[in-house]
């Protein structure tokens, strides 16, 4: 879905792999991997993935609709959190790992 998702903003924006590598500061073949599916980027690139093509993290992997995070209503936001809870928790992720996970969303969320 992440693969899909990134392959369909960087064309949309009319970019290159190449471009877009240089808008987020990586390689071209790490804009390659992710669009193949090979690999998934690290928290701090998804974010800076999702804030460059302005989309909600959660559309960019798949867990939504909703492109826009201003589109969110707080049931929606209310609704992302637990879906992460839960599935954080059926991987086998450490319950206050998890809550401190949902405490730097929100964090940066506000930024």
């Amino acid at each position: 879905m992440f693969s899909d998702r990134l392959k369909t903003l960087r064309v949309e924006h009319k970019l290159t792999q190449q471009a877009l590598a240089q808008q987020l500061n990586v390689a071209q073949s790490a804009v390659a991997n992710w669009e193949s599916n090979n690999r998934m980027p690290d928290f701090v690139m998804m974010n800076k993935i999702a804030d460059y093509f302005n989309v909600s993290v959660d559309w960019l992997i798949g867990n939504s609709d909703c492109r826009n995070i201003s589109n969110y209503n707080s049931t929606d936001i209310d609704n992302v959190y637990f879906s992460f809870a839960k599935e954080a928790q059926d991987e086998g992720i450490d319950p206050e790992d998890i809550k401190k996970a949902i405490e730097m969303i929100k964090f940066l969320k506000k930024k």
